[in-house]
């Protein structure tokens, strides 16, 4: 269960997490740096993605692109998916260095949980921004429906916080409604990025946490 114990004798987790999401960003910060460049040259001067060609003298092609920040989008997911797997093997082992001075499994549970809030409450509450944007003249209605999808997928971590298995599996949901937006709000990206990441870690330690109870439970049933 998700429920009361958590609130006492646990020992202190949430400073470390911290700690391993600023290095992990540090640490793929640099790759971005180095790959944005050569991420623009080769979509953009030698794929020409998202470019309009235009006859030009010489039997030549002129090509008119989008602005170069458009192309940094493949690279901004790369950092974030390496981030993202440096933060959850990050994760799991404070997990484990930490659980064994708190009850059992509790703080797998508490981590699970203040994980996937993290994660699921910026996206709950860009639903109401969405639907002004949406019936405004500036958007399409698509971000009124999106955003509608996003902020409800994103309530299912919140309403199972003491069903362990579909706490798990609305924490899934609510990942990939992020990652159904990632492409859409470009300007977001990092923030919608961060958000499915810590989504992520919380089926990481979620799971994890399953598998160990299980495992401490089956010898009692055995005996």
């Amino acid at each position: 269960m998700y429920d009361a114990p958590l609130r006492v004798r646990l020992p202190h987790y949430r400073g470390r997490l911290l700690v391993a999401a600023v290095l992990s960003c540090a640490a793929v910060g640099p790759i971005l740096v180095m790959l944005g460049p050569i991420l623009v040259g080769l979509l953009r001067d030698t794929l020409h993605l998202g470019c309009t060609g235009q006859p030009a003298a010489a039997g030549e092609t002129a090509w008119v692109c989008p602005d170069g920040i458009t192309y940094l989008f493949p690279g901004v997911l790369l950092a974030a998916a390496l981030a993202g797997t440096v933060f959850c093997v990050a994760t799991v082992r404070i997990v484990r260095s930490v659980s064994g001075r708190a009850p059992k499994g509790e703080v797998r549970r508490a981590a699970a949980r203040d994980l996937a809030w993290l994660g699921a409450a910026p996206l709950v509450l860009q639903a109401p921004f969405s639907v002004v944007a949406g019936l405004s003249d500036a958007y399409s209605s698509s971000a009124l429906v999106l955003g509608l999808i996003v902020g409800l997928a994103n309530l299912g971590p919140f309403l199972t916080l003491n069903r362990p298995p579909l706490f798990v599996t609305c924490c899934a949901v609510a990942a990939a409604a992020g990652l159904l937006v990632l492409g859409r709000a470009v300007l977001l990206t990092p923030l919608i990025a961060g958000c499915v990441i810590l989504l992520l870690s919380a089926i990481v330690v979620g799971h994890f946490g399953e598998e160990r109870a299980r495992d401490d439970r089956a010898p009692a049933s055995t005996g």
